[in-house]
């Protein structure tokens, strides 16, 4: 028997407000089999799951126009520069310090995955099917892996394979040294990203229909083994986290019921049903605290699910919170808001003068967002 609470609040606009828990829900858990499409969301191999040891102020450190044409996958840093693609095909490394181009290159076809950095090596995935390797510091096209359908969502990496998945329910196992595939598995629905749990890839799938399957693979040299999976009657997952070893995601329940914020144990292989909200939930954690939003409204809960803060913003939240230094980042369609993690005290509010249409990617001294206009913005 799993127990879920729905999340009643006085609503003050713009205000820090109290939070009230309600009703309790009974769920059951069982085990079926199934299979996956790899779906695009906004999720990215930089701070989501890292907290950056930094503080922004919110100002604007530089502001360049990239292109007409809008930036909707997120942004990547390493130590010198950004990395980002337009809509019209356009893939550019931009110096972190000052806005300046370092390198830009038009693409044949849109990219479809979200950039991966691996040593010298950006990679995306477009949809024809191809995996690209650039060299990082000039932007020459190095290989181009073959694959099928478009390649979607994140790539993920485990010692010398990379994971990449596709739109017709695919996902391969690359050794990242060779460009050879090593595996890939076929599933029949549409996918989350993958995780790594000790040894195991977790893929959580779902379904308007029939209910989200959470998929456990062994995952030993590049090579998938036999999967475990346990069914859920939730419906379409949001793009999970993984915190302790615990899987966290919001799923649809069922009749158009309120979304639900869920837990889900691997190696229990079962799931608990944590609050009801309006909307799919953007996740975040520090690995302390357990960050998620619904429709207008950011809470905070400690890794024990008990509800620390909760903040209404009078405006729709666009993206999963970034994390740094105790802070958390929230976008809207045209501001940022940063908080204190502790207590959902207010820090500052940025205003853009343009929507924004990425995630929110951090270092050391910077914030990142890409913009609708095609511009990239970094504050400090």
């Amino acid at each position: 028997m799993h127990i879920s609470r729905r999340i009643k609040i006085n609503i003050k606009k713009n205000k820090k407000y109290s939070i009230r828990l309600l009703s309790l829900l009974l769920i059951i858990t069982s085990s079926v089999s199934y299979g996956a499409t790899f779906y695009r969301g906004s999720y990215s191999q930089s701070s989501h799951y890292k907290n950056i040891e930094s503080e922004y102020r919110g100002d604007i450190k530089w502001d360049v126009e990239l292109s007409k044409h809008a930036i909707l996958i997120s942004p990547i840093v390493d130590n010198h520069n950004v990395y980002v693609t337009s809509n019209d095909n356009k893939l550019f490394s931009i110096d972190k310090s000052n806005g300046d181009l370092h390198w830009s290159r038009h693409l044949e076809y849109p990219i479809t995955s979200q950039l991966f950095i691996f040593g010298e090596t950006l990679i995306a995935g477009n949809n024809n099917g191809e995996i690209l390797l650039f060299n990082i510091n000039n932007g020459k096209k190095e290989k181009t892996i073959q694959k099928e359908g478009s390649i979607f969502g994140p790539f993920i990496n485990s010692g010398d394979y990379l994971i990449a998945g596709n739109n017709e329910g695919i996902i391969y196992s690359i050794n990242i040294k060779t460009l050879k595939e090593k595996s890939q598995i076929q599933l029949n629905r549409q996918i989350g990203p993958p995780l790594f749990f000790k040894s195991k890839l977790i893929i959580p799938s779902s379904s308007i229909c029939c209910g989200a399957i959470i998929n456990i693979y062994d995952f030993i040299d590049g090579t998938f083994g036999e999967p475990v999976q346990f069914q859920t009657d939730l419906n379409y997952l949001s793009l999970p986290i993984l915190v302790d070893g615990k899987m966290y995601a919001s799923g649809l329940g069922n009749r158009g019921s309120l979304t639900k914020l869920t837990v889900f144990d691997l190696e229990q292989e079962n799931y608990q049903e944590l609050f009801e909200i309006e909307t799919t939930s953007h996740l975040a954690s520090d690995g302390e605290a357990i960050i998620f939003t619904d429709k207008k409204s950011i809470y905070a809960m400690d890794n024990n699910h008990d509800l620390l803060w909760g903040y209404d913003l009078g405006e729709f939240i666009t993206r999963y919170a970034s994390l740094s230094h105790n802070s958390a980042y929230i976008p809207t369609q045209k501001s940022i808001h940063g908080f204190s993690i502790k207590n959902g005290d207010l820090k500052w509010t940025h205003e853009s003068p343009y929507v924004i249409s990425t995630a929110l990617i951090l270092d050391k001294k910077s914030l990142y967002y890409g913009t609708k206009e095609g511009r990239l913005v970094a504050l400090e």
